[in-house]
């Protein structure tokens, strides 16, 4: 599924848009058509969405060497079984206890520590996914493409698409209303795996220098200019 054309969107508009084009599907598995869990999709080459794994899905999710699994629910008992095949596969499980749009409005910062381990291309191959693989994770994917730059119309196309039967007015409500702009991704990685090329701690560290270099310079002058001044007084 490709963006519509004709409309440009806010957050190419606002320049705060990411690059999805730099992920040659040749870096990663093919996904094979036969065996897919229910749900399952292609977001870009490398990052998958599904509903939440079962047994007979281990197979296939094995041919995609993934590295992460990024898990959308917070069951009350532990999936032993899934994560014995996380475990033995060598495979990271990040967990966020994100409700859906359903039980309360999702929290920017909720929402920004998604986009953080699924925008950073070192941790794919990645899979998102939640229960079913319709809402929490369509309202994530939905977050990427409007800030890859992705139209409304198409967002929300692709968002019912993998919704139906059962779409929810609420999350097509939170896709509308989601400005790129509120989320505080620290570096807005790109897929091409790039980050900023100073941490703002790199930053901070370097201002200092400079206002120090530049308060011992001052000293420097005036305590040289004193100096002159008390040689004039002594020849005069």
């Amino acid at each position: 599924m490709s963006p519509k054309t004709g409309t440009i969107s806010a957050a190419a508009a606002t320049g705060s848009v990411i690059s999805i084009t730099a992920n040659p599907a040749s870096e990663f598995p093919l996904a094979p058509m036969e065996g897919r869990p229910v749900n399952f999709g292609v977001v870009v080459p490398g990052v998958y969405r599904s509903s939440y794994p079962k047994a007979d899905d281990y197979g296939f999710l094995k041919g995609l060497e993934l590295k992460t699994v990024v898990t959308l629910v917070k069951r009350d008992e532990i999936d032993h079984e899934f994560e014995s095949f996380i475990g033995a596969n060598g495979i990271q499980q990040v967990v966020f206890n994100m409700k859906g749009t359903k039980k309360e409005a999702i929290p920017s910062s909720t929402m920004s520590s998604i986009l953080e381990v699924v925008l950073d291309r070192r941790n794919y191959p990645l899979l998102v996914h939640c229960n079913h693989g319709k809402h929490r994770t369509g309202c994530v994917v939905a977050a990427v493409r409007k800030l890859s730059g992705w139209n409304l119309d198409s967002v929300v196309d692709e968002y019912k698409t993998y919704a139906e039967p059962k779409i929810r007015e609420c999350d097509v409500e939170y896709i509308t209303a989601l400005a790129p702009s509120s989320l505080n991704i620290s570096s807005l990685r790109s897929f091409h795996g790039e980050s900023s090329r100073f941490t703002p701690v790199q930053v901070r560290s370097f201002m200092r220098t400079v206002l120090f270099t530049a308060f011992v310079a001052t000293i420097w002058v005036v305590s040289g200019s004193q100096i002159v001044i008390t040689r004039d007084n002594i020849t005069r």
